[in-house]
């Protein structure tokens, strides 16, 4: 996902604008805010930025004739007291839709700074880190969108893209093979190009899933020597997945060991959303 489309984003904008405003901004109205204002958005951190799109389209929603000036691109850094976008335009509109923006923009650029440390780690590495389902409900197409300016990649983006057998898939038909028969009898039945991976906790069940023609394999909270034993033994066909509580400080021992992704949901659960503020150009009295 590099890009996010207008139509997708425009209920997110409206819902969380009617959550904020209501009846009207009474603050803003009682102050009379009519006139033509001008105003800036600061980074009050280092970070990478994401989310300006989504921020342009919100005030373009509140006043079509809005000048708003992106300084910055999608995925660039930027460092604690820059500019990061600069508005002109109703002050009113300003006004109202100034708390929203900031959400976004501070849960995005937060999304996309976590995932930047994350991703330095594996330089000089063949490894990429990937998100996961655990996202906000109703913005995981912003924060699968931050992760992707922050320079990871997209695990699946929900239950119908990809199959994915894992420990409770397991536990219910009784055992892995199972497990695994019956998602390749159901894809080839359905004639349906789903990739598949599967979930292993032990290097046994890897090698039992290994013997089987799906295309991943999830190493669940494996150590590093178990890793790497993994990675010497796959076939050509598989590709490995670390998976398990990882944070930046162990991406690149992990990354080391040959594996192909790691996936942390750290990047969109956890993430500190990055501290930013919009400022109007003081009026001259």
């Amino acid at each position: 996902m590099t890009s996010l489309e207008p139509k997708l984003i425009q209920p997110l904008i409206e819902n969380a604008l009617s959550e904020d405003i209501g009846s009207g901004d009474i603050s803003a109205l009682s102050i009379a805010f009519h006139a033509k204002a001008q105003a800036k958005i600061i980074a009050k951190q280092d970070g990478i930025f994401s989310g300006g799109q989504l921020a342009q389209q919100l005030f373009h929603h509140l006043d079509p004739n809005m000048e708003i000036d992106l300084l910055k691109d999608e995925g660039e850094a930027f460092s604690n007291g820059e500019i990061l976008i600069q508005l002109a335009g109703n002050g009113e509109a300003i006004l109202m839709g100034e708390r929203t923006a900031l959400n976004f923009l501070g849960r995005m650029c937060g999304i996309a700074t976590l995932t930047n440390q994350y991703v330095k780690q594996t330089a000089g590495t063949k490894s990429k880190i990937l998100d996961t389902r655990k996202t906000l409900p109703g913005l995981r197409l912003l924060d699968k969108y931050a992760v992707v300016c922050g320079g990871g990649f997209n695990h699946r983006f929900g239950l119908y893209d990809m199959i994915l057998i894992k420990e409770n898939h397991i536990r219910y038909v009784g055992s892995l093979e199972r497990a695994i028969q019956k998602a390749l009898d159901f894809k080839n039945h359905q004639n349906r190009q789903w990739k598949i991976e599967v979930e292993v906790t032990s290097l046994d069940e890897f090698r039992r899933a290994a013997a089987f023609p799906i295309q991943r394999i999830m190493l669940d909270h494996f150590s590093l020597d178990m890793t790497k034993q993994a990675v010497a033994q796959r076939p050509a066909h598989i590709s490995i997945e670390f998976s398990g509580n990882v944070t930046p400080e162990q991406v690149a021992a992990i990354a080391a060991t040959g594996v192909d992704y790691i996936s942390a949901g750290a990047l969109t659960h956890s993430a500190p959303s990055a501290d930013l503020s919009l400022l109007f150009r003081q009026k001259q009295s």
